[in-house]
């Protein structure tokens, strides 16, 4: 089954898989909610960049 025969898209809500900038502001959060970070930034960093590695490991032994 081709899922092109079933399936109807819309150019104006395709969103682009990849983003060139994010930025982000927690203020609202944090003076709303009364959210505070439970991890620093460049522990997320660090985080994000171990997970990459992982995954980039994973597909290179396969």
């Amino acid at each position: 089954m081709n899922w092109h025969d079933h399936v109807k898209t819309r150019s104006n809500l395709i969103c682009p898989a990849e983003v060139d900038v994010l930025c982000g502001d927690a203020t609202k959060a944090r003076t709303v909610l009364g959210w505070e970070p439970t991890i620093s930034f460049d522990d997320m960093v660090t985080e994000m960049v171990e997970a990459d590695l992982r995954r980039h490991c994973a597909r290179s032994l396969v």
